[in-house]
């Protein structure tokens, strides 16, 4: 393995075994890196309370494609959407532990969206709706890329990754990173576990494993925490994680989505892919990652079968 290769290992055997032992009573390890909340707190706190419930039964069980209507219709606003999901994760993941990184700018990028919508320029369909990335998807700043990883802790690449410029232009909000088996499960025993993200949950019971490695891509969209998530699979990192907490997921086709600022675990298997809450919520996200539109998705003929 070579001196260096032990040392990774040891060391990612000490950040599993260091999370496990700091788990609370129900199980829950704690993440080293807390969600900021300051830049959202005011307008969070600001929000109506028949609104709040107003939006709560208005989204409840709304797909992506039926949020993108309800913004066109005026029903509701990018910015209210956004907060929905931000006061849902206040609520809920400290014991979730989903979301490893709030975006601060992501209330200016939902304004930015109500502005185009009112001025007739709208970028797409998904246009305002707020999306989470894993955390081996390099963004811009302010936001770092860590993997989950101690090591990285304070990474911030200069650019955004292909994947995320694509969603960008479609006019998507980046709400925050989502937690992952850390270095994305490179000999990680634990699905979900990384040393600043601490341990993802499945929403649905404390003695269900998450599935890995898009662990928290996947508890988010289940728990309602954002509309829509994108992760990444090197052999079985999206489909799993997405079974286990009752959502969809696609494993694209290998170079149909762009790699490029994506952490690598293995070059030839790497894939980014769509999750949602319905298989045509994954169609609409991967058209907006891939450029392009439904319509203009490449397919297969499967005449005779």
């Amino acid at each position: 393995m070579g001196r260096l290769g032990t040392l990774l290992a040891l060391a990612r055997s000490a950040i599993v075994a260091a999370a496990i032992r700091g788990a609370g009573p129900g199980g829950r390890a704690a993440r080293s890196r807390p969600l900021d909340f300051a830049p959202f707190a005011t307008a969070l706190d600001a929000m109506d309370g028949g609104r709040r419930a107003e939006l709560a039964d208005l989204l409840g069980s709304a797909s992506l494609a039926e949020l993108g209507v309800l913004l066109a219709a005026g029903r509701l606003t990018s910015v209210e959407l956004t907060l929905h999901y931000l006061g849902r994760i206040r609520r809920f993941d400290d014991e979730l532990g989903a979301i490893i990184e709030l975006n601060p700018q992501a209330l200016a990028e939902a304004e930015a969206a109500d502005q185009r919508r009112a001025a007739g320029r709208q970028l797409g369909a998904l246009d305002g709706i707020p999306v989470a990335l894993k955390d081996n998807i390099e963004t811009a700043p302010p936001l770092h890329t860590t993997a989950g990883a101690a090591a990285l802790a304070n990474n911030v690449t200069e650019a955004d990754a292909a994947i995320v410029s694509a969603l960008r232009a479609a006019g998507l909000v980046v709400l925050g990173k989502t937690n992952l088996s850390e270095l994305a499960g490179a000999s990680c025993k634990v699905p979900g576990v990384s040393a600043l993200g601490g341990a993802t949950r499945n929403p649905y019971g404390a003695t269900f494993s998450p599935g890995g490695s898009s662990s928290g891509s996947a508890v988010a969209v289940a728990a309602g925490l954002c509309a829509a998530s994108v992760g990444t699979e090197t052999s079985g990192s999206l489909i799993a994680p997405a079974a286990f907490n009752g959502v969809v997921a696609l494993k694209p086709s290998f170079g149909l989505v762009g790699d490029a600022g994506i952490i690598p675990l293995v070059r030839f298997q790497d894939c980014v892919g769509p999750m949602a809450t319905s298989v045509p919520g994954v169609a609409l996200l991967l058209a907006a990652m891939t450029g392009t539109t439904v319509a203009e998705l490449p397919t297969l003929a499967l005449d005779g079968v």
